[in-house]
């Protein structure tokens, strides 16, 4: 694996700079919930040692974890690793971070995946080296590593603790891409979009401390299927390398493009879609009829918002939108996975509990010019516990919350809101799902019935003309598709790179053919 990593053991905050990603990868970092058990870090059955909360001198809050070890496979060693999947940013600086108190030793470590095949592990490990020794007073450890191989695909942060006896309290856990503080990485644009015979330039820029970065860059061409090849490119007396992104053949899935400055550390990956003749030639039709206005959109929504971030529907809108009015178009995507109509208002109350309230923070920094929202699968989906009678969210709730949800934004932003219908479902595929949990007992939720969208769009809609609001029918168009499957992912619900680029195609139609 070309993977670089080194260790640190620090007392002071190290002078380089943190670019904040839109939200950290990891969650409970400081250990604070999960009531008897640590949430979201776990010690798989097959490793060793244990975890528990622990509140006595935590680092901040008012907990941290206690890891304790155990004898396993001929040594004494305790594990612990953090639950969901990281997406890895090739090239980037990564800083893994905690910090640290007891006895024994301690490192922390990841896991890189690759793709499985058959007979091969999919997984390596890469380590600190040396170990660190564990001591009373509270102190930083650092891993700081670099993917350097495109074939991992996700990467799984751990913390190892090793003695007879050893205890470890861990607190205040951090991963941060890290790149010095005075450069500033650009591409544009942020989503290329092409088809065979119609090509698109990709430009990266750089500057440290307003001045242009000289030199090369690498460039990591990764395509949907095949091997990755790299390209140097220089940079001319602007800070800037150009690619042109012409693809042989559509792809379903998009390209990646990675571009690595490795005399500052600086780096920058897009998403480009080789789409087919017909869909572009669709979208850029529904595309030209845009005015060529400056204006911000905002996107408010749930998982089919917050999936495929860097190659959905709201991309490809920015992309043309870009396009039409010379770059003074832009976008901006709110969605959190798993929401619905009460999360929104919650967290646009800045409610301090609500779920990934930092998703909404500068929400309306740039001013939006008009605020969508699509949000409805969640709120409708069924809870088997009551045999699908009873919805996530009450619809007489959801009415009352949709509007006030309306209301709000009307009355912050001053800015037209567009109401978008939730998307049909395959509802073989949901159906199926939810047969498989009730034939082993598991209580779960029954997503995408028809009955149940159309009586949530339903609302929606009239909510949106009582308010003053447009409504966009999304619904509609995806149930009558002539290749509706295609639309969507394999759970039936989620939007394929088609769905996205079937949405995209039908929010520029309503934005070109109103003037909006």
């Amino acid at each position: 694996m070309m993977t670089t990593g080194r260790w640190f053991l620090v007392t002071a905050i190290l002078s380089v700079g943190l670019l904040a990603a839109p939200r950290s990868p990891l969650r409970n970092t400081g250990f604070e919930s999960g009531g008897k058990s640590v949430g979201n870090w776990s010690v798989p059955t097959y490793w060793s040692g244990a975890v528990e909360p622990c509140t006595e001198n935590p680092h901040g809050g008012k907990r941290c974890a206690k890891i304790t070890t155990s004898t396993s496979r001929g040594r004494v060693w305790g594990r612990i690793l953090h639950q969901g999947t990281i997406k890895p940013e090739f090239g980037r600086k990564i800083r893994y971070s905690a910090w640290v108190r007891g006895n024994g030793e301690i490192l922390l470590g990841v896991i890189r995946y690759t793709q499985k095949t058959p007979g091969k592990p999919n997984y390596q490990y890469l380590w600190q080296e040396p170990v660190v020794q564990l001591g009373n007073e509270w102190r930083e450890i650092v891993l700081e590593f670099r993917i350097m191989d495109p074939k991992i695909i996700r990467l799984c942060p751990v913390i190892e603790v090793r003695g007879e006896g050893a205890i470890a309290y861990v607190d205040e856990v951090a991963y941060e891409p890290v790149v010095s503080k005075d450069v500033v990485a650009k591409i544009a644009p942020n989503h290329p979009l092409a088809t065979p015979g119609r090509s698109t330039g990709v430009v990266f820029s750089a500057e440290r401390k307003g001045q242009p970065l000289t030199g090369s860059v690498t460039l990591l061409v990764v395509p949907p299927e095949g091997e990755p090849s790299s390209i140097e490119l220089p940079l001319d007396d602007r800070g800037q390398a150009t690619y042109r992104f012409a693809p042989k053949m559509a792809a379903a899935d998009p390209w990646r493009l990675v571009f690595l400055h490795g005399e500052s550390g600086a780096s920058a990956t897009v998403y480009a879609d080789a789409m087919s003749a017909d869909a572009y030639e669709s979208m850029g039709k529904a595309a030209k009829a845009l005015p060529a206005k400056p204006r911000h959109l905002l996107f408010i929504g749930d998982s089919l918002s917050d999936q495929k971030r860097g190659y959905n529907y709201v991309d490809k809108i920015g992309y043309w939108l870009s396009e039409r009015t010379d770059g003074q178009g832009t976008v901006k995507n709110v969605g959190v996975g798993g929401d619905y109509i009460s999360r929104v208002w919650q967290r646009l109350n800045k409610n301090p509990k609500s779920y990934r309230l930092n998703m909404y923070e500068d929400i309306f920094k740039p001013k939006p010019s008009r605020v969508f929202i699509f949000l409805g699968h969640n709120d409708s989906k069924a809870k088997s516990t009551t045999n699908y009678t009873t919805h996530c969210v009450n619809p007489a709730t959801f009415e009352e919350e949709y509007r006030k949800t309306i209301l709000k934004l009307q009355a912050d932003t001053g800015v037209p809101v567009t109401v978008i219908s939730a998307t049909s479902s395959v509802y073989e595929i949901t159906k199926a799902s939810a047969d498989k949990r009730a034939a082993v007992g598991k209580a779960h939720s029954l997503f995408g019935r028809p009955d149940h969208l159309k009586l949530f769009n339903a609302i929606a809609k009239r909510v949106a003309e009582e308010t003053g609001c447009d409504y966009v029918d999304v619904y509609t168009p995806t149930r009558d598709h002539a290749d509706k499957p295609s639309l969507f992912t394999g759970d039936g619900v989620h939007l394929s790179s088609p769905g996205n680029r079937y949405i995209a195609t039908l929010l520029l139609e309503y934005l070109s053919e109103t003037g909006k």
